[in-house]
């Protein structure tokens, strides 16, 4: 085991808009954008967040950030 953490700490999708987001540690949230509800079903109960984050959420989805306000 590597020790690192995952780097996704929550994750919204709504659907009638199709758009994801996903808050990072550190608090940038991602909004990706026309991701399908199966996608975003996996995403959600991915047992392994991260990784499906970087090989199918991450380059494959226009998105956009912003920071978080805590």
């Amino acid at each position: 085991m590597s020790g690192r953490r995952c780097p996704v700490e929550a994750i919204e999708y709504n659907e009638a808009s199709r758009e994801l987001y996903v808050q990072l540690r550190g608090g940038v949230v991602y909004t990706y954008f026309d991701v399908p509800p199966g996608e975003a079903a996996a995403f959600e109960s991915a047992t392994l967040r991260g990784v499906h984050y970087m090989r199918h959420i991450r380059d494959v989805y226009r998105s956009c950030s912003l920071t978080c306000a805590r």
